[in-house]
Order: structure tokens, then C-alpha cells, then sequence
């Protein structure tokens, strides 16, 4: 998995642990896949503030959150903020 431009580091982060919890349950890449996009798409604030409290690191943690809790309800609603992540070699 790789993003083709930069993105704001909490999107692969968030990307990356919904595709292979995804994986996980599903057992198919490309499941995963379209799983993980719409997920980042449609699913609201609350669900990510619950994501980024697993992250261990106190400081980064407490930053991630400060910036998702200013965020509209769905914050990555706009496709340019996750597009760009593809899979490489799986298929």
C-alpha cells in the first residue's frame, strides 16, 4: 500500500489499520479495499476519535485527536484526502 502524493499523515495511519482490520475479517484484498474507501469516506468524527485513542503514543495522540476534533462530522469526505492510496503487487 502506497499513497501517489503527499497526504496528512493521519490519513495512511487510519487507511492502513481499517484496510487490515478489513483483510482480517473478510479474507479478500479487494473486499478490503472497497471496504476501507467507503469506510473513510462515510464514517463520522467519533468513529476516528476511537481509531486514533489505540495509538500508544501520548503526545501524538493527544495532537491527532485536537486536529480530528476540529473537523466536520465526516471529515474525509473529500476523495482527494484518500485517493491517492493504492495497492501494489496484491493482485
Amino acid at each position: 500500500m502506497a499513497s501517489q502524493w503527499p497526504t496528512l499523515d493521519l490519513v495512511p495511519f487510519l487507511y492502513a489499520k481499517l484496510f487490515y482490520s478489513n483483510l482480517k475479517e473478510d479474507k479478500n484484498i479487494r473486499s478490503a479495499y472497497s471496504k476501507t474507501i467507503w469506510q473513510i469516506k462515510n464514517e463520522t468524527r467519533e468513529f476516528f476519535e476511537q481509531l486514533i485513542i489505540e495509538i500508544a503514543d501520548e503526545k501524538i495522540r493527544h495532537r491527532r485527536l485536537n486536529g480530528i476534533s476540529m473537523a466536520p462530522e465526516k471529515p474525509f469526505d473529500n476523495i482527494f484526502l484518500y485517493s491517492g492510496m493504492l495497492l501494489y503487487g496484491l493482485i
